[in-house]
């Protein structure tokens, strides 16, 4: 077994990935700052684990699969994954997705300054959140966001005072997230409303038909335009994009169940073998043919 690596972001500026350090951040207990856009699918993450650090990323766009142990947690937009100190996690077998995201990790060996706040007031966020346990949080994606945008800005830009400001929007993020954690474990988190969970149960019920948004569109109730926009506040993602990944993720198990690839884009209602194979290497990063020959390899 392949020993899990403790990971530590080094800096990076490129047009799809910005990863910011200390030694950039100069924010007391900011141990990396980082976002990232994905129009295709990535390879996925290894076994890793952050020591003495606090990691959380934010869910912008798309859906997400990490894992812990033998469990998977599936997120969409507007959703934060919390990976606790010293915590082995990974995307297991499944690749980065296609979407976006922002992380921050919190250095927690040292809690003096902490994103210049008063030690009593660090140690009371920190022991709000690693007292919450949990590894999934919804969140108010408008709010968040436009904090963390903010704040990331500030952060690249590297001025003295724009780094107090990130600091101070940073604060304000993660206790706004530590009263969302109050909030959930109270159940007062709002859940889907009863129109998109009749689209989602439609879209579950029919993955081998050639779904058009509008039919779906027709069974939420909601004129398409409204349908788009109500299915990505709640979900994360849009449509098309859900419809396609669910039936990626079926395609796989008709893959290794011994199907063709042409079988496969027949049975789920792709046009055409070559359309299943190029929407199939969006999400996996490797062609449906090649997929079935990791998977063997993997359980010699």
């Amino acid at each position: 077994m392949m020993e899990s690596l403790n990971q530590k972001d080094t800096p990076q500026t490129c047009a799809n990935r910005i990863v910011l350090t200390q030694d950039q951040l100069m924010i007391p207990g900011i141990r990396s700052f980082g976002w990232q856009r994905d129009i295709k699918a990535n390879s996925p993450l290894p076994d890793h684990f952050h020591e003495n650090a606090l990691e959380l990323t934010f869910i912008l766009d798309g859906s997400y699969t990490f894992r812990i142990g033998n469990a998977n947690y599936s997120l969409g937009g507007g959703e934060l994954f919390i990976a606790y100190p010293d915590e082995v996690h990974s995307t297991g077998q499944l690749p980065m997705s296609v979407g976006e995201i922002y992380w921050i990790q919190l250095e927690l060996s040292r809690l003096e300054n902490f994103l210049f706040l008063s030690r009593e007031a660090s140690s009371s966020l920190i022991r709000r959140f690693c007292r919450f346990g949990q590894h999934v949080l919804p969140t108010r994606k408008k709010e968040i966001l436009s904090l963390l945008s903010r704040a990331f800005s500030c952060a690249l830009s590297g001025e003295e005072n724009e780094r107090y400001l990130c600091a101070a929007l940073l604060a304000a993020c993660l206790n706004l997230l530590c009263c969302e954690m109050c909030e959930k474990s109270d159940n007062r988190l709002s859940c889907l409303t009863p129109d998109m969970e009749a689209a989602l149960h439609y879209i579950h019920a029919n993955l081998r038909e050639a779904l058009t948004l509008e039919e779906v569109a027709a069974v939420s109730g909601l004129s398409l335009s409204q349908f788009k926009q109500k299915f990505r506040q709640q979900t994360g993602a849009s449509p098309r994009d859900y419809i396609n990944r669910k039936k990626i993720d079926l395609s796989a198990q008709l893959l290794l169940a011994g199907k063709s690839k042409t079988e496969v884009a027949m049975e789920l209602n792709f046009n055409t073998s070559s359309y299943f194979a190029s929407v199939f290497r969006k999400y996996h990063s490797c062609t449906p043919s090649e997929y079935v020959a990791r998977k063997k390899k993997g359980t010699r």
